[in-house]
């Protein structure tokens, strides 16, 4: 099991009021499973997303990864285990537009401090495993947006991530091209990684191994 959430509880303050998002949600998901988080608007998907993704602080609950739990009091713990073991991809793929693919995958290698070699020989192995070996030097404005897509698929990627989250993925896409994004993910699953997805497309979720519905305003549990 790769990740164990237990009793997640999370609230904001909107004007002075208490406004409850997650009372008590459960899940587990293993290596090579592709889970689909479904729900209406604000029912707490992508806050589900980004306390697992290590962004945002759960008010309560434990969260566990591998077997060993997360201090998600720990801003310092978030940091590290989003930095070893979280890729994320989300809708309007988050390119930068003025730095060619290959600089936008090479940013979070930079950021761990990788050497240069080793960058390059990830960007490479990367870009051809998403069947972008010839646009290494074209600019995101420059590609479609199925293309785009797998440019941040091969960023998430270049981390060796354990888990990938993807929010609404293949949401600016068209049905061919969001087709070839949800095979590529689950090419991920094939490869022993995680991959959780918030969707609100039924097609992208009956495509997955299991669909957790959530409702605003009651218990979160998996199912």
């Amino acid at each position: 099991m790769v990740l164990d959430l237990r009793n997640i509880k999370k609230s904001y303050k909107k004007h002075g009021r208490k406004i409850e998002v997650i009372n008590g949600f459960d899940l587990t998901v293993r290596r090579g499973e592709m889970v689909a988080l479904m729900g209406e608007s604000g029912a707490g998907k992508s806050t589900i997303l980004n306390i697992i993704g290590g962004l945002v602080k759960a008010d309560s609950g434990e969260m566990f990864f591998e077997g060993e739990k997360i201090d998600m009091t720990s801003k310092k713990a978030l940091n590290l285990y989003r930095k070893h073991h979280v890729g994320f991809i989300v809708q309007d793929f988050a390119l930068i537009k003025d730095r060619t693919v290959y600089e936008n995958i090479e940013l979070p290698l930079k950021i761990r401090k990788k050497p240069f070699k080793e960058r390059d020989t990830i960007i490479k192995s990367v870009l051809l495993e998403m069947g972008l070996s010839t646009e290494e030097k074209s600019y995101p404005s420059m590609m479609s947006g199925g293309e785009q897509q797998r440019v941040a698929i091969a960023r998430a990627l270049a981390i060796e991530p354990d888990l990938i989250l993807a929010d609404e993925p293949t949401g600016s896409l068209d049905e061919d091209n969001a087709e070839v994004i949800m095979n590529l993910l689950r090419e991920l699953c094939d490869k022993d990684k995680a991959v959780l997805i918030v969707t609100h497309s039924k097609e992208v979720a009956n495509k997955c191994d299991r669909i957790i519905k959530l409702k605003k305003d009651t218990p979160l549990k998996e199912g």
